[in-house]
C-alpha cells in the first residue's frame, strides 16, 4: 500500500510561526509543506509543483491577497484555500473566492491539522463526477472563464495590533474597438531599428533612387578623406606597463625568494624612472611593515649601546632610567658580630666562684702505636740474598745463568 504525503504551501510573513509549522507539520509524516514570503514566488513555485492545499496570509506587501488565490486557481482549480486573518472583509470574500476556511496566524498545529483536513475533503467532495466530453479537434477554441470585476484587497497591521483592511472595486467596462486596439499597442514591444532588423532587400529597397545612392556615395568619400589625428606611438621598451608584466612574469627568480620590496626594485632599475614615479600598493606596505613594526610594549627610551658603559665589569647591561644616583645612597652602618664562644680572656676574667667542669678522661685508642706503624713501612737495610750456586755450575754455564 503506497502512501502519498500532502503537499501544502505556507505563505506569510510570521517568519516564526511558518518555520514551526513546518517542522511541525512534516514531523506529523503526513505533509510535505513549502514556505514563502512574497505571494510571487508562492504562484512561480506552484506551476511547477502540484499542491493539494494552501494557508495564505492576506498581510502582504508585494501583491494581493485575492490575486494570489485566483493565479493559484488558474494553475491548479483543484487546491484548498485557507486565508487568514479571521477578519469580517475576508468573511465576505469566502464564498466569492471559494475559500473553504479563515484562521488566525499564529494558530495551534491541532487546530491547523484540523482545518488542513477539512478543507481538503471539502474540496475532493466538490468536484463533479468524472465524464468524458468530446475530444477537442485541432483549431477548436476552449473557452475562458473570466471574472467580470476586479477587487484590489491589502491588508496591514497597526501598531497597536489591529488591522487595516482596504477594498477598491474595479468596474468592469467592456471596451471599444479603438480602446482595446490602444491597449493592445501599449502591450506590444517596440519596433526594431532600421539599423538593427533590415535586410538586404530592403537595403536595395531604400537604394533605388539615384539620389539615394549618390548620397551614401558621397558619405563614403568624406569619410575615407577625413584625417586621422593620431597620437604618436611610443616605443613598446619604454613602456612602464610592459616591463612590470615582463618582470612579473620572469621565472627565474624561485617563488620562494620572491618579495614586493624586490619586484620593485627590479622594475625600478629596467624601467630607469626617477625616484617617487613608482610606488607600492598601500596593501604591500602593510604587509611589509607588519614584519618591521616595533611592539607596543617596548619602552620608549632605549639603551644607548654605541657608548661605553661606565662599568666594564658589569655582566649585563643596565637601564640609567631604572638606576638611582649613587651618591645619594646612604648605607646602613654595620654593627659588630657578636661571637658565639666567649674569648680567652674574657675566660680568664670570669669570676672564680664559677665551678669548673671536670677534665674530661684521657682516650685510649685501640689502635697500635703510630711509631711502629711508620717502621714498618720503611725498608729494611738487611742486604738481598745471594743465589746459590751449584758445585756444577763451573761445568754447566747455562745451569748457572738460569740460577742468577
Amino acid at each position: 500500500m503506497s502512501y502519498v504525503l500532502k503537499r501544502v504551501l505556507l505563505l506569510t510573513k510570521d517568519v516564526k510561526f511558518a518555520v514551526n509549522a513546518r517542522k511541525a507539520l512534516e514531523r506529523h509524516g503526513s505533509f510535505d509543506v513549502v514556505t514563502f514570503t512574497r505571494g510571487s514566488a508562492a504562484v512561480d513555485h506552484a506551476r511547477g509543483a502540484a499542491l493539494d492545499a494552501a494557508v495564505i496570509d492576506f498581510r502582504l506587501t508585494d501583491m494581493p491577497g485575492t490575486d494570489v488565490i485566483d493565479h493559484l486557481r488558474a494553475i491548479q482549480p483543484n487546491i484548498a484555500i485557507i486565508a487568514a486573518p479571521d477578519h469580517p472583509a475576508v468573511m465576505r470574500l469566502k464564498d466569492k473566492h471559494n475559500i473553504q476556511a479563515i484562521v488566525d496566524i499564529p494558530v495551534s498545529l491541532r487546530q491547523l491539522l484540523e482545518l488542513l483536513h477539512t478543507a481538503m475533503q471539502e474540496m475532493y467532495e466538490a468536484q463533479p463526477d468524472t465524464r468524458t466530453g468530446p475530444p477537442l479537434q485541432e483549431g477548436d477554441t476552449v473557452p475562458l472563464q473570466v471574472q467580470s470585476d476586479r477587487v484590489e484587497f491589502w491588508v496591514a497591521d497597526q501598531e497597536g495590533g489591529g488591522t487595516i483592511i482596504e477594498v477598491e472595486r474595479e468596474p468592469s467596462r467592456p471596451l471599444s474597438g479603438s480602446e482595446a486596439f490602444q491597449k493592445l499597442l501599449a502591450e506590444e514591444p517596440p519596433m526594431p531599428h532600421v539599423m538593427e532588423g533590415s535586410t538586404i532587400r530592403d537595403l536595395r529597397v531604400a537604394l533605388s533612387r539615384e539620389q539615394d545612392v549618390h548620397r551614401v556615395e558621397k558619405s563614403l568619400e568624406e569619410s575615407r578623406s577625413m584625417p586621422t589625428n593620431r597620437l604618436p606611438s611610443e616605443e613598446s621598451g619604454s613602456t612602464p606597463a610592459k616591463l612590470i608584466l615582463e618582470t612579473a612574469f620572469d621565472q627565474s627568480t624561485p617563488i620562494q625568494e620572491f618579495s614586493a620590496t624586490q619586484f620593485l626594485e627590479t622594475v625600478k632599475e629596467r624601467a630607469d624612472v626617477k625616484e617617487g614615479e613608482i610606488l607600492p600598493l598601500p596593501s604591500w606596505l602593510a604587509e611589509s611593515e607588519r614584519y618591521i613594526r616595533e611592539p607596543e610594549f617596548l619602552p620608549e627610551d632605549l639603551l644607548n649601546f654605541t657608548q661605553p658603559l661606565e662599568y666594564t665589569s658589569t655582566p649585563t647591561a643596565a637601564n640609567p632610567a631604572m638606576i638611582e644616583d649613587g651618591q645619594n645612597l646612604l648605607t646602613d652602618q654595620l654593627e659588630p658580630v657578636q661571637r658565639s664562644h666567649p674569648a680567652e680572656e674574657d675566660v680568664d676574667q670570669a669570676d672564680d666562684s664559677s665551678p669548673m667542669p671536670p677534665a674530661p678522661p684521657e682516650f685510649e685508642s685501640p689502635l697500635p702505636d703510630m711509631a711502629h706503624l711508620a717502621a714498618l713501612s720503611e725498608p729494611d737495610e738487611a742486604p738481598p740474598p745471594q743465589a746459590v750456586i751449584a758445585a756444577d755450575s763451573e761445568q754447566n754455564p747455562q745451569m748457572a745463568q738460569l740460577a742468577l
